[in-house]
């Protein structure tokens, strides 16, 4: 079953990226999305804040326009997409193509990632696991 929750940007992003990650990047009124994005995914390549590094094969950030209307973002990535290092490529990402085409849109006009940045070998995540996404620390 795919889960997605469909977000349109209701909050600025720079204020976002302040509240969860205002240490990790700086100044970030003064950067644009794309370098903001930029240290994110740095930061998500180099994490080891829970156990889940261990189990991926690349980490499976986000893809699409950063200045995007629509946002789909799932849970975790699975097997297809922690070996590719891109979201919803394996059977969730077949269906999503398929809901997309449906409504008349199209991936490359969407903004696609997940809570969770690597691979779950359960494809669900525990408490444990989800509570650092939302922590600087």
């Amino acid at each position: 079953m795919l889960i997605a929750t469909i977000l349109f940007y209701a909050t600025p992003y720079n204020q976002v990226c302040e509240n969860f990650y205002p240490s990790l990047l700086g100044d970030v009124v003064r950067l644009s999305k794309e370098i903001l994005l930029e240290r994110l995914k740095s930061i998500v390549k180099n994490c080891k804040k829970c156990v889940l590094w261990r189990t991926r094969s690349r980490p499976v950030f986000g893809e699409g326009p950063v200045n995007a209307g629509i946002m789909i973002v799932g849970l975790g990535p699975g097997r297809q997409e922690d070996l590719q290092g891109r979201p919803f490529v394996g059977a969730a990402g077949r269906f999503l193509d398929q809901l997309l085409a449906e409504a008349g849109l199209s991936r490359s006009g969407i903004y696609i990632t997940n809570v969770i940045k690597c691979f779950l070998p359960e494809n669900r995540a525990t408490e444990d696991q989800i509570k650092p996404n939302f922590s600087s620390r």
